[in-house]
């Protein structure tokens, strides 16, 4: 040992003297002698890295790091690697190194920094596997950080693997579906777009992006383009008529949204758009044509809210319209508002019922007098009638005949209850005989009806056989069971029926329906569809010949193909330059990508941050590994990781004001006083600051003034500390030697002599 210390001497002495070399050789010495021996190891390894040999530095310090790994010290192990670092860079061992360092220790951001820029640098010399295998490492470290999966994405269309893409895309919109992030969706569908180009749905998805984002036009183009492909694609057409509506284009809106019902007949949702777009346009008499058709649907659909909101925008705007009271009336009792019901029944007449078949109670009845049932009990008291003969007054009966005495119901309602009160009764001047000849009369008048109504039902029974051979007929014809679910569906104003089948989207048509085909070709002409409108306007003329309005709308299809050069050509040049900034807007988040530059990782950086909404503040435990690097960092002379890791562990209270201090003398030992200083001041404003820990930042801030010269301040701050206590760390005999100008601190060697306290305490 005593030949160790001799070179150890040797050593220190040629270090003095500034003979690096010399250093060198004393140091191989040393580690041959005692190769345990790991503080002669990194220090030879520092002596060759200050004598810019570079590989015996790494070796060496290699052999440091694999010494203090093995053993479980993974921050000396830190240390020592990125003391590597510094000295190649291009090492990636060493950050692959320092990557899983790192998250052994459990500072997962610290792990995600070496992985990210490990991957970067794969990146750049075009090895897309292994940055995609280095991406995947950092996706299990943090799910949630989806500028990771983007990247993978990324990398994935680049091998043109375009499966595993479109899988971490799908994930990463997903989750910034769930956060209703539009913003971010749409930066997604941009930097996709280039990547996926004949992807099915991808323009559709931009466009939505573009709708939630607020930029309808953009959207709208972009749709009416997908509308051209594929007419009956039923998620596009919803959302053209959302951007016709929030561009208060409320025509285009209910035209658009009644080609959709010709597409989903049943969807109540798009009904009651539908409904609302008309109330929007003023066409109150469709919207309520309308909801009458399918308010039952409505209701059972458990739509009554939506119902109920669309029935009082009616009401407000028809107050007079008899059958939106009655409904609201309806609706009222269903939802027990009983102050909107009382408003509503003021406007309805006396003898008006609710719309779900409500009959007068018998109170409002008009009351037989007693004496004439009495009179014509005892007349009829011997006549047998059969059961057969009874009239059905609960479905046969009109309800105004009910309404009358009961001398005018045996009259069938032949005079008015007035001229009726001004003859004699049967029962007071009839004779018996003549009574009952009356009562027989009225009940071959009854069994006349009852003949009627027998051939009527079997009229009707008739109807029914022939439409069920004709359902079979269409069975047979088809080899398929078609259920014939017929629905009414108002498609214009006219109060024509076309009838739909259910959810097949199977249409058969009895008549055409001019107005409404219109509508539909004024709907294709809109969105440019010349040879569709002009189709559909030959098929109404070849059913209603003299239909001039169909006339008048082949006559503007004419028009617009006839002159190009004014409307069609400035329509499409705006819609080339719409498609141009939309395409400018994709190719410029699409620049840089896979190009190599070193940057270009933080391309979709806005995605999220590894950082974002872990607060402030980090765990203790964090804290306190991100706090003991930073002294392990300082004490290597890496000042600026070390800055890097107070800022991390300063984010817990309890390592606030140490790492606060440990910051201000990195600082100064960078030259930074001003900022040094700034921070010395911070930890004295704390309000949670200890009395022992004021004491000691003060000294610290003590012997910083004097460091650079500043006496008078130096000597007023340790003064405070000597008052407390003059015996910390010789506060008084520190006081006294500045005051006699004895202080061993030269003006500006603040970083020197600072640099040698790894602590303020």
């Amino acid at each position: 040992m005593a030949k160790k210390d001799k070179h150890l001497a040797a050593a220190q002495k040629a270090i003095q003297k500034g003979q690096t070399p010399k250093a060198i050789k004393e140091y191989q010495k040393i580690v041959e002698l005692d190769p345990k021996d790991i503080r002669a190891h990194q220090k030879l390894a520092d002596l060759f890295a200050k004598n810019k040999q570079n590989a015996e530095a790494l070796e060496s310090y290699e052999k440091v790091a694999k010494h203090y790994a093995e053993r479980g010290f993974y921050l000396k192990a830190i240390a020592v690697y990125k003391q590597m670092q510094k000295v190649d860079p291009s090492q990636l061992s060493i950050y692959a190194e320092l990557a899983d360092l790192n998250e052994k220790q459990g500072l997962t951001g610290n792990a995600l920094s070496e992985y990210r820029t490990l991957a970067t640098a794969y990146e750049k010399n075009e090895m897309p596997g292994e940055a995609i295998n280095i991406l995947q490492k950092m996706k299990g470290l943090d799910p949630e950080n989806l500028n990771v999966r983007v990247k993978i994405a990324e990398l994935y269309a680049f091998l043109n693997d375009a499966e595993k893409g479109k899988e971490e895309f799908e994930e990463v919109l997903e989750v910034l579906r769930k956060s209703e992030n539009f913003d971010k969706i749409l930066k997604l569908y941009e930097i996709f777009m280039p990547l996926f180009p004949d992807e099915e749905g991808m323009a559709a998805g931009l466009a939505e992006a573009y709708l939630r984002a607020g930029k309808i036009d953009k959207s709208l183009k972009l749709l009416q383009a997908e509308f051209k492909k594929n007419k009956d694609d039923k998620n596009v057409l919803q959302m053209m008529a959302e951007c016709y509506r929030h561009q208060k284009d409320y025509e285009n809106e209910r035209l658009t949204l009644q080609h959709l019902l010709t597409l989903a007949g049943k969807n109540l949702g798009y009904r009651l758009k539908y409904v609302r777009a008309c109330l929007n346009q003023g066409e109150n008499d469709r919207a309520l044509y309308e909801l009458e058709e399918w308010k039952e649907a409505l209701f059972k659909a458990e739509k009554i809210d939506s119902l109920k909101d669309c029935y009082e925008r009616l009401h407000e705007q028809l107050p007079n319209e008899e059958q939106v009271a009655r409904t609201l009336k309806s609706i009222y009792e269903v939802t027990g508002e009983k102050d909107k019901l009382k408003e509503v029944a003021t406007t309805l007449s006396e003898d008006s019922g609710t719309e779900l078949g409500f009959v007068q109670s018998a109170a409002e009845d008009e009351v037989i007098d007693d004496s004439i049932m009495a009179d014509i009990s005892d007349d009829l008291e011997d006549i047998q009638v059969g059961e057969g003969d009874l009239v059905d007054d609960q479905e046969e009966v009109p309800l105004d005949i009910l309404e009358g005495p009961l001398d005018s119901i045996l009259t069938s309602g032949a005079e008015t209850s007035e001229e009726v009160a001004e003859e004699p009764s049967i029962a007071e001047e009839t004779p018996v005989v003549e009574k009952i000849d009356a009562v027989e009369e009225i009940e071959e008048l009854e069994e006349i009806e009852e003949l009627e109504e027998i051939e009527e039902l079997e009229e009707i029974e008739e109807l029914e056989e022939i439409e069920e051979l004709e359902e079979v007929e269409l069975e047979v014809d088809t080899g398929q069971e078609v259920e014939l679910d017929v629905e009414l569906e108002l498609e214009s104003g006219d109060d024509e029926d076309i009838l739909e089948l259910g959810e097949e989207d199977l249409q058969v048509v009895e008549e055409l329906d001019p107005a409404s085909a219109l509508e539909e070709a004024t709907f294709y002409l809109q969105q440019g569809l010349l040879d569709e409108a002009e189709n559909i306007c030959n098929t109404i003329l070849e059913t209603v010949p003299d239909y001039e309005a169909a006339r008048d709308k082949l006559a503007e299809i004419e028009q617009r193909r006839a002159e190009p050069e004014e409307e069609e050509v400035a329509e499409e040049e705006e819609t080339a330059e719409e498609f141009v900034d939309i395409a400018s807007d994709i190719m410029d988040a699409a620049d840089g990508l896979l190009s190599g530059d070193a940057g270009e990782f933080d391309l979709a950086a806005d995605f999220s941050n590894p950082d974002e909404g872990k607060a402030d503040e980090v765990s203790l435990e964090d804290a306190e590994s991100h706090y003991n690097l930073g002294i392990a960092y300082k004490e290597m002379g890496l000042v600026d990781d070390a800055i890097a890791e107070f800022d991390k562990a300063m984010r817990h209270p309890t390592r606030l004001i140490d790492s606060l201090a440990l910051k201000a003398l990195c600082l100064a030992e960078t030259g930074a006083f001003d900022e040094a200083e700034q921070f010395f001041w911070a930890v004295l404003e704390q309000p949670n600051l200890s009395e022992e820990e004021r004491r000691g930042v003060q000294f610290e801030l003590g012997l910083f003034y004097e460091n650079l010269g500043r006496v008078d301040e130096a000597i007023n701050v340790i003064e405070e500390v000597a008052a407390t206590d003059p015996n910390y760390r010789n506060a008084g005999d520190k006081v006294a030697a500045l005051k006699s100008g004895q202080s061993d601190s030269p003006a500006g060697s603040a970083g020197k002599n600072a640099k040698d306290r790894v602590s303020y305490i």
